[in-house]
């Protein structure tokens, strides 16, 4: 793959982690939310069209639908495991930052194996 398409992968990723961040913090306005809530449509609706919940689907939307570039050009399983990964890695270091959520050392060590897992993967 070429610069550009790391470039769009690496957006993709950050726009699936800072989407998942305006997606926590909407949903830590509901409390703990029960599956059973999501089929009462008033309140469904309510959730949706928080701002911040909102906000986060949407740049989630846009991640994946940006993701026809780099398929278009690379393999479905390839691309998606470096855009997962990728994400997961981008989520984890924003959620101790702005979440103050901690990890132990197999969460550590899990984060450089996808580091190097990206690595591996992307340079074939």
């Amino acid at each position: 793959m070429d610069v550009l398409s790391w470039l769009v992968i690496i957006l993709i990723s950050l726009a699936g982690a800072v989407g998942g961040v305006f997606l926590k913090h909407g949903t830590a306005q509901f409390g703990e939310i029960q599956l059973k809530q999501f089929f009462d449509v008033k309140w469904s609706i309510k959730y949706l069209f928080t701002p911040a919940i909102f906000f986060g689907l949407f740049l989630l939307f846009i991640g994946r639908f940006l993701m026809g570039s780099p398929l278009s050009k690379g393999s479905l399983g390839r691309v998606t495991t470096i855009i997962t990964t990728m994400t997961i890695f981008f989520t984890v270091i924003a959620g101790m930052i702005l979440f103050k959520e901690s990890y132990g050392l197999k969460a550590y060590i899990g984060l450089a194996l996808a580091v190097v897992s990206i690595i591996l993967i992307g340079s074939e």
